[in-house]
């Protein structure tokens, strides 16, 4: 009798301790899975993060070195931003390009789109990049992200460029890229000609006059956009607009980024030059119609406007200094309106 109730408590007693080794084995896999899940969000928050500010980050076992030509230069190159297909085919020869947007053949919205013709087209999707095999990716600040995570994470190195607020982000693109591909020659040489462009553009055309009538009746302008957005200070119109030697209405008015300036607000202020974009402008939609509003020419009937082509306003490239050029000489050929400092009061 003794030995049987021995034997029942050591098989209860071996029980509890299999229930007990058990449910630690449960507790230790749902430990190892919270930790294993908290290790992803934070990857991914850290990914998604560096995205907004415009860098992605390279993985282990990637450097910037490895971009910059010290192994191997890449040779099937792919970008899925019409803004890099600009800059890439200014830096390297066309056969060390794999794929392009299929905006970058596009006579009217790219300033590349001889060079781009014959050159393969992809849609920014991880499976059409995939097919393309390239050994070095280029993105935008809103270009799929979920291929530029995943290649983040993969042998394929990325770099993803932000959209440039001035002249100076436009020149470090260059660099940038140029050094990836292995062309810091060519880069340094297509920066210094913009450089020197921009300086004859601020001075070198200008007469005694010109200067003296810049000093004393600076020519105050808007960038006017589809559904009444002008660009203020901190936005790549405004750069253009600053180089060009405009006085920038949008930022009188405080507008940081891109804000809204309605009808009433425009005429009040008194523009000597309205610059629109050809797209818009020529657009046969409300959007468009808004900018061709007969109240403007109404009520401001000396104004002179200036149409840009989209394709220099599009991107950051050297093709903006041509943006920049036709705002100066349309700026010269004006007289700007005088106008009382109580004119000037803004809504």
């Amino acid at each position: 009798m003794k030995q049987s109730t021995r034997s029942v408590t050591g098989h209860v007693q071996r029980t509890g301790f299999g229930v007990f080794h058990c449910l630690w084995c449960v507790v230790r896999w749902l430990l190892f899975g919270l930790v294993a899940v908290c290790f992803f969000i934070f990857v991914t928050i850290e990914s998604v993060l560096a995205l907004e500010k415009g860098e992605a980050p390279i993985p282990e076992g990637k450097s910037q070195g490895s971009l910059s030509g010290e192994d191997v230069s890449p040779q099937r190159i792919v970008s899925i931003n019409l803004c890099t297909d600009e800059l890439l085919l200014r830096l390297v020869e066309p056969g060390r390009v794999a794929a392009l947007t299929r905006f970058s053949d596009n006579a009217d919205v790219s300033t590349v789109w001889e060079v781009a013709q014959g050159i393969r087209k992809t849609e920014p999707d991880i499976e059409s990049i995939l097919a393309c095999g390239p050994d070095l990716l280029l993105g935008g600040r809103f270009s799929n992200r979920e291929a530029l995570h995943f290649f983040q994470y993969s042998d394929t190195p990325v770099l993803v460029f932000d959209v440039p607020k001035s002249f100076e982000d436009i020149y470090r693109d260059i660099r940038r890229l140029a050094e990836a591909v292995g062309a810091e020659d060519l880069g340094e040489d297509i920066v210094q000609k913009m450089q020197t462009e921009m300086a004859a553009l601020r001075s070198g055309e200008d007469s005694p006059q010109d200067v003296d009538k810049k000093e004393n009746h600076p020519v105050r302008a808007v960038f006017f956009q589809s559904e009444h957005y002008v660009p203020g200070t901190g936005t790549f119109e405004n750069a253009v607009m600053e180089a060009a030697g405009l006085i920038n209405i949008a930022a009188e008015f405080g507008i940081t980024g891109y804000g809204k300036m309605d009808l009433e607000q425009l005429i009040a202020a008194r523009p000597d030059l309205i610059i629109f974009s050809g797209e818009q402008k020529n657009s046969r939609t409300v959007r468009g119609e808004g900018l061709n509003h007969p109240a403007i020419k109404k009520a401001l009937p000396d104004v002179k406007t200036v149409v840009i082509p989209t394709m220099y306003l599009n991107c950051g490239s050297p093709a903006s200094v041509k943006a920049v050029r036709l705002l100066a000489e349309a700026s010269r050929k004006l007289v700007p309106l005088t106008r009382e400092s109580s004119s000037r009061s803004l809504i």
